[in-house]
């Protein structure tokens, strides 16, 4: 279990990289993001059971449903921070890109 200290610097982290990201694509909702990055680490750090790694079954694992796109930002930095994919990835969040455009979609 990460110390509160850890907490507070894995969620100023994921900040920055929801700067970064908005300022990217010179677009974006950051204040949504960056208003719940305390609530999504929370989650992944504490309280959901998952797995990094790929599985169609889920057995004995917790499932998030983002319903919100405009707060993929801190999603995707949560995520990779939690070992879901390279942090690196986050520099290529864009329009365009199919592995993390600017608005989720399924």
């Amino acid at each position: 279990m990460p110390t509160t200290q850890k907490l507070q610097d894995f969620t100023q982290q994921v900040r920055r990289d929801i700067l970064r990201m908005v300022h990217k694509v010179n677009s974006g909702h950051p204040g949504g993001s960056l208003g719940c990055a305390e609530f999504i680490t929370c989650l992944y750090q504490e309280v959901m059971e998952y797995s990094t790694e790929f599985s169609m079954d889920g057995n004995n694992e917790d499932v998030f449903f983002l319903s919100n796109g405009h707060i993929s930002p801190v999603f995707y930095s949560v995520l990779a921070h939690s070992g879901f994919f390279p942090v690196a990835e986050l520099a290529t969040v864009s329009y365009t890109h199919l592995t993390l455009p600017t608005t989720p979609y399924v």
